[in-house]
């Protein structure tokens, strides 16, 4: 257990680390390509659960997709923990098919929607509800998702399916 709370600081504080990795790559500090982000994220993500993409599948769709730094700082947060849970929590040992999860970001005139979504076991509907056996995570993205004044739905068909709908600043 201990090792576990470790592990997911040290993926927090990574995410943070990829994000100024890109920042510096790129030749506007203050905009952040969303495809390359996520796909650094995941990586590292992987990494540490000594997992690989021949584990598990991955796919990430935001291609084209630019924002500022200051909404990509809990974006980042929160899609560390959603995938983090799916690698926990989603694939048990006797899986049938191969673990799947997709990350998904996409922009309308009013709002970005954040999709993440796995074909696992799907989450326990005791857990949707929000009660004071919340873990970390899940406070965390509760607090980030307040924080860009987002809305989240989380839906149990397949697997399970965070969708996040973040408005855009006026």
């Amino acid at each position: 257990k201990a090792l576990e709370v470790l592990q997911n600081g040290r993926n927090r504080v990574q995410s943070m680390a990829i994000l100024h990795k890109n920042l510096y790559a790129g030749e506007d500090l203050t905009m952040v390509s969303i495809q390359s982000y996520f796909e650094g994220l995941v990586e590292s993500i992987l990494n540490s659960y000594q997992k690989s993409d021949k584990d598990i599948q991955i796919h990430i769709q935001a291609k084209d997709m630019v924002m500022e730094v200051e909404s990509v700082i809990p974006i980042g947060l929160i899609v560390n923990e959603l995938v983090t849970n799916s690698l926990k929590h989603a694939f048990p040992k006797d899986i049938t098919q191969k673990p799947e999860i997709r990350i998904e970001m996409t922009q309308g005139e009013e709002a970005y929607t954040l999709r993440v979504k796995d074909n696992g076991k799907g989450i326990d509907d005791e857990i949707i509800q929000k009660g004071k056996d919340e873990s970390f995570g899940q406070r965390l993205i509760r607090s980030l998702t307040q924080k860009l004044k987002a809305r989240i739905e989380i839906q149990n068909e397949k697997g399970t399916q965070v969708v996040v709908t973040i408005p855009k600043k006026a």
